[in-house]
């Protein structure tokens, strides 16, 4: 729990696709099981824990991510970057609730990075307002690891295709954005 009492909520899990998974334990449909990889992180309203498997005792611990010197932030979706290279620690990129990307080293544990994505139109429902529609953060992320590139969706109504590193490791720029007329209506 945090100080005020409130247990932090998990609004989603990302597997390491990249740890050690044995043909004995994969899936069938070839995806990593989180219970056999060894490394996933759960995120949420203000954290980014990475939990890795004791490989003696086999149980799971995990560690909250620093946000470094900024104000903590919700993380919305999040993705293992496809990093290449011998001793090479993982990165998770992570798509925010006030729009923007982030990137945390796993290997030193904390955000390293902070990139502009989507507009943060400044709309979002409240215990005041809770009918509000939402126009904050990023909602989606998708890695496309063939071609070196990540796809975000925003609450902005945006779509935007981003480059990654040849190593995978970070975010080139923007390559293309596709504005949506009307993201939550007709049309």
């Amino acid at each position: 729990p945090t100080i005020q009492g409130v247990v932090p909520a998990v609004w989603g899990v990302a597997v390491n696709p990249r740890a050690h998974v044995s043909a004995k334990h994969r899936p069938r449909d070839g995806s990593p099981d989180p219970s056999k990889t060894g490394e996933f992180i759960t995120f949420g309203d203000k954290h980014v824990k990475v939990w890795r498997k004791d490989k003696t005792s086999g149980i799971w611990g995990g560690k909250l991510a620093s946000f470094s010197d900024t104000k903590a932030f919700g993380i919305n979706s999040a993705v293992y970057l496809p990093v290449k290279g011998e001793d090479r620690e993982p990165r998770v990129l992570a798509g925010t609730s006030d729009g923007r990307l982030a990137i945390f080293d796993l290997r030193a544990n904390k955000l390293v990075k902070l990139i502009r994505a989507h507009e943060d139109l400044g709309w979002a429902p409240s215990m005041r307002k809770p009918g509000l529609a939402n126009t904050k953060g990023i909602r989606a992320l998708l890695l496309l690891e063939e071609d070196n590139m990540l796809v975000t969706g925003g609450a902005d109504g945006r779509v935007i295709t981003w480059a990654l590193t040849d190593d995978g490791d970070d975010v080139i720029g923007k390559v293309d954005e596709i504005v949506l007329q009307s993201p939550m209506g007709p049309g």
